[in-house]
């Protein structure tokens, strides 16, 4: 799946990817890609890893009490990278997230 070798950590990039710009907290992250909220932490660390191998690990963000994200700009460049479309990806997420943060709109626009 899109050159990651551990489909968990894919499913979670496909979540955070069409929810790009936004934190999607631990529970609707689990919810959205079906695996426990105990497992999402060991996933999302497990795809750092792999972002790493095409140095893209800071595109994902853990922020403080909400959860993770990938900003616009980050999505913009795994797209680019691992040649993965959004959009297609919208029709693999059973549902969206109940609490999702925007991403602030501090410092330089996008």
């Amino acid at each position: 799946e899109m050159g990651l070798a551990i489909p968990g950590a894919a499913a979670i990039l496909h979540a955070l990817l069409v929810r790009q710009g936004m934190a999607v907290a631990k529970p609707d992250l689990a919810a959205a890609v079906g695996f426990s909220p105990k497992s999402i932490t060991s996933y999302v660390s497990l795809l750092r890893l792999e972002l790493d191998r095409y140095d893209l690990g800071d595109c994902l963000e853990t922020v403080r009490g909400r959860g993770y994200r990938i900003s616009t700009r980050g999505a913009a460049e795994i797209m680019a990278r691992l040649a993965v479309d959004v959009e297609a990806m919208r029709v693999l997420q059973p549902s969206a997230p109940r609490r999702v943060y925007p991403e602030p709109r501090v410092g330089i626009p996008e």
